[in-house]
């Protein structure tokens, strides 16, 4: 038997229960009102730590705890912040029920950052869910404890309302700040709104500048698809200017609804021009992680400048570079199913100013497999709408891949011809395209009509350009670029190109460029239809100097038997298959030199339609067709013709070109062709021209 006592020597505890009601009453109930006072100080201390999620420290007056980020936010707008380097730190996640708008301040930085993972800020708000509204300096960066490189703070605007409605808004000259490491999510379904928005400035002359989106997953809250991930358009005055976008995985973002949609958007929409000026657009990956399935109609665009810095002149000194387009992941990897509807689509498209040259190198756009049910709509790689730019000048962009094929599968449905566009060019403004790789790319039809395929295509572009040292399909891969449809309907001829040019009063210099492996897979048996496949074919005004290019393995199988072109008739005389077709319309002087050309056919067995080399029409003024190398040109009939080169018309000069051609067959062989038009000059000096050949039969 054991029994404890206290200090006045009183038995308190005892093992025996016959002593156990000698134990004063008055001690056992000071015991249980320590025990209660115990859990209620227990209640009141955790009760107040779960209720207080955001806490400020380091400011002047607001070092508190708040259950809100906009309470926090409120606290700081309310008192004057001078040289501060304001910390908050999220503890817990926050259920916002009004905007966290966070006013201009004269802190030294301000940055915001989760304690654990996890977290989000939240809310279903038909207004901006976090506000930076002339806020300079501020961070919320998503790393626990703002170290490592783990996202680990949502931030989510579930409401799909339109307007200003968004995750994140920076508005009236908000400047130098960053967003990283957060995954950002909403759903505004408005075509001027977007997850993140970049608004206008009330009243001064700088926008919301040099701020940086950095590391970001940028997507969709749950199912409900955003107009467009990141819009910007400032104020005339105010242009917003020197934002960075930056490797960011912007992913589940195109609208489903059949309007139209983008990722990025510099512009008031997708037709308008906004007012924004010189941003970095790098290293970010846009992709659908699943099978996407939209409504008919709307255009995608995912990386779209459309833009002026005020109401006269365009903005420019754009950079897009280092972007992933297309896949099921980060980096291209997977692929990108788009599987029913009617809807265009561009990977990159620029609008801007002429004064400072903007920039897109490096970007690969890859992995897709993308089925519009209708047809006569086009699918653009990097579309240039306007302006002065330097394409793949300091590094290639990568238009589906350098080997293999079907890197980018593009089918139509429909009983008009759609087009493939890897590389477009209109407007004014010097365009440098250099080094850019475009192959493994299938096209085609599901009803048998044109899906048509242009590898760059120039229109309307007037200034200097400069196209060189580019790979259109592939030096090694049979078929690297193909157009399956048989394309049978006589309406819609389909067409397979590497360069299309309209020069419309511009300088052109296609040089040194490598134009090979291109089928035309239309099957089309009327004479007077013009399918065709060409390497380079220049078709109206401007200066044209072609020189060093390689042109090879150009294949069709119709029965298109037109002799041209020739200018101002433009498709209707379109012969079959060609390595270079020039047909100038302005009175000017041009260059096709030291061009290396082999390997043209058309494979029709009752084919009676011609195969050329080079095909020349000039004007008046005196060109120069010369140390060209051309050989290997067939066709699959005795009908056929041969021609090494075909000279349509104009005043030109045929020197030191060295033509070989012959093969197995009966066709009927050119080395050199004079048309003998009127007022034609043909000066043909010291050239070579050697024909062969061992038919089986016939002569």
């Amino acid at each position: 038997m054991k029994t404890l006592f206290n200090s006045k020597n009183t038995p308190m505890i005892t093992n025996d229960k016959t002593h156990q009601d000698k134990l004063p009453q008055t001690s056992l109930l000071k015991k249980k009102a320590r025990l209660l006072w115990l859990v209620v100080l227990c209640l009141i201390l955790f009760g107040g730590r779960a209720n207080a999620q955001v806490t400020v420290t380091g400011s002047t007056s607001a070092n508190a705890t708040y259950t809100t980020l906009k309470l926090a936010f409120d606290a700081i707008n309310g008192t004057a912040q001078t040289g501060n380097n304001v910390i908050i730190t999220i503890t817990a996640s926050t259920t916002e029920t009004a905007s966290a708008v966070l006013n201009a301040g004269a802190w030294t930085t301000l940055v915001i950052y989760p304690t654990v993972s996890g977290l989000s800020v939240s809310g279903n708000l038909g207004s901006p869910l976090i506000d930076l509204n002339g806020a300079d300096n501020v961070t919320i960066d998503g790393q626990v404890n703002a170290t490592g490189s783990t996202v680990s703070l949502n931030i989510i605007n579930t409401s799909t309302s339109g307007g200003s409605t968004s995750a994140i808004r920076f508005i009236n000259n908000g400047t130098n700040n960053t967003i990283k490491y957060c995954k950002i999510q909403g759903s505004n379904t408005a075509t001027n709104g977007a997850i993140l928005i970049f608004s206008t400035t009330a009243s001064g002359s700088s926008g919301n500048n040099s701020n940086i989106i950095d590391h970001n997953e940028i997507t969709c809250a749950g199912t409900n698809r955003p107009q467009n991930a990141i819009y910007s358009n400032g104020t005339s005055t105010a242009p917003n200017s020197s934002n960075t976008i930056s490797y960011n995985n912007i992913y589940n973002f195109l609208a489903t609804s059949g309007n139209s949609s983008c990722g990025i958007l510099l512009a008031n929409n997708d037709e308008n021009y906004g007012f924004n000026n010189a941003w970095t657009i790098i290293g970010n990956s846009f992709y659908e992680t699943t099978t996407f399935a939209p409504n008919a109609g709307g255009r995608y665009k995912i990386i779209c400048v459309n833009t002026r810095d005020n109401a006269t002149s365009y903005g420019d000194n754009f950079t897009i570079s280092n972007n992933y387009i297309g896949g099921s992941g980060p980096g291209c990897t997977g692929t990108f199913t788009k599987t029913n509807g009617s809807n265009s689509f561009w990977a990159i498209q620029l609008n801007s100013g002429t004064a400072t040259a903007s920039n897109i190198q490096g970007n690969t756009i890859k992995n897709f497999e993308y089925y519009n049910t209708g047809a006569d709509v086009d699918w653009w790689g990097i579309y240039i709408d306007w302006g002065a730019v330097n394409v793949g000048t300091t590094a290639p962009n990568y238009i589906g891949a350098a080997t293999g094929t079907g890197s980018i599968f593009y089918s139509c449905g429909g009983t008009r011809n759609s087009r493939f566009l890897a590389i477009h060019l209109q407007g004014d403004g010097t365009c440098d395209v250099q080094n850019n790789i475009i192959g493994s790319i299938t096209v085609t039809n599901t009803n048998g009509y044109a899906t048509n395929f242009w590898g760059i295509h120039q229109q309307s572009r007037s200034n200097t350009n400069i196209i060189s040292n580019n790979t259109i399909g592939s030096a090694t891969t049979a078929n690297s670029i193909q157009a399956l449809s048989a394309s049978t309907d006589n309406s819609y001829p389909q067409t397979v190109i590497g360069y299309s040019g309209d020069g419309n009063g511009g300088t052109m210099t296609l040089s040194n460029n490598t134009i090979a492996n291109l089928t035309n897979g239309t099957t089309n048996l009327t004479a007077d239809t013009k399918g065709k496949v060409y390497g380079i074919w220049a078709f109206a005004s401007g200066t044209y100097t072609i020189s060093g290019n390689t042109i090879h393995d150009l294949t069709i199988a119709n029965a298109n038997t037109q002799t041209g072109p020739i200018p101002g008739q433009g498709d209707n005389t379109s012969l079959s298959a060609g390595g270079i077709l020039f047909s100038g319309s302005s009175n000017v002087s041009h260059t096709i030199s030291g061009n290396t050309v082999y390997n043209i056919s058309n494979t029709y067995s009752s084919f009676a339609g011609t195969v050329a080399g080079v095909y020349f029409y000039g004007q008046s003024t005196l060109s120069s067709v010369e140390k060209n190398l051309i050989y290997g040109l067939s066709a699959g009939s005795s009908s056929a013709n041969i021609h090494g080169i075909k000279i349509g018309g104009g005043v030109t000069t045929y020197s030191n070109n060295i033509i070989m051609l012959g093969g197995n067959t009966t066709t009927n062989l050119y080395g050199i062709y004079e048309s003998g038009l009127s007022g034609a000059t043909s000066n043909i000096y010291f050239n070579t021209v050697y024909l062969s050949g061992s038919p089986e039969s016939g002569s």
